[in-house]
């Protein structure tokens, strides 16, 4: 736990600088305590007609160094430690080491996914200004491979799509304790490979329509950062 006042700002960081957790303080007077569960940040996942359940889940960090730091106006305060994996623990550190990059790989297909769609509905908008059906016609297509578009999260659901293929299989990689099975890895490299012929269909036809220079698009890294 850290203590900290309200209207402080707490974020964990790998020794290298990269933050792996925003934490969010207390609104009340006084002393507040902020708990941490050893999770990195959830995924940002595609929006799509419907939620997707796994990507609400946030994958455990995995044993190292890390530095927690409270920011109070223009104060900080640092304090760094170690996690370490439970010495009586049976799990190998090799089912450990390929669990967390299995993971990790998922994870960072899924929030690139979630960028492929973020352009998606920019194109969408732009050809929609422009009155090309065409290009509307091909967007809302390969959008309809990406993510759920029709129904909703009570009734009418449709098939799961890439989104949900993905979130679907990190949660359940995530929430095992050891390695992945030979199945899960399996349906990882099917989805892998899938992920990439979306990519493809999608550069093709931002050369084919020349989207790139017709439309201002946020970079990765704004698009991550933005809510």
């Amino acid at each position: 736990s850290t203590r900290k006042e309200s209207s402080a700002a707490s974020d964990v960081y790998k020794r290298q600088g990269d933050t792996v957790s925003e934490l969010t303080p207390g609104k009340s007077k006084g002393i507040n305590i902020v708990k941490w569960n050893y999770s990195m940040k959830q995924p940002k996942v595609a929006k799509g007609k419907t939620f997707s359940f796994g990507g609400f889940t946030a994958p455990t960090l995995p044993a190292g160094s890390y530095t927690a730091i409270i920011t109070k106006g223009k104060d900080s305060f640092e304090h760094s430690f170690d996690l370490i994996y439970d010495p009586k623990s049976t799990i190998a550190m090799s089912d450990r080491k390929l669990k967390q990059e299995k993971v990790m790989e998922l994870y960072n297909m899924i929030e690139a996914l979630a960028y492929d769609v973020y352009c998606v509905d920019e194109y969408l908008a732009y050809a929609q200004r422009e009155k090309n059906s065409k290009l509307s016609g091909k967007l809302n297509a390969l959008k309809e491979t990406m993510v759920i578009t029709t129904g909703d999260n009570y009734v009418g659901a449709a098939e799961p799509q890439l989104r949900e293929n993905m979130t679907s299989l990190f949660q359940r990689i995530e929430n095992n304790y050891g390695a992945p099975t030979p199945n899960e890895i399996d349906n990882l490299q099917k989805i892998g490979e899938r992920n990439i012929r979306v990519q493809e269909e999608l550069n093709n036809l931002k050369k084919k329509y020349k989207l790139v220079k017709r439309v201002e698009m946020k970079t990765v890294e704004q698009f991550l950062k933005s809510n």
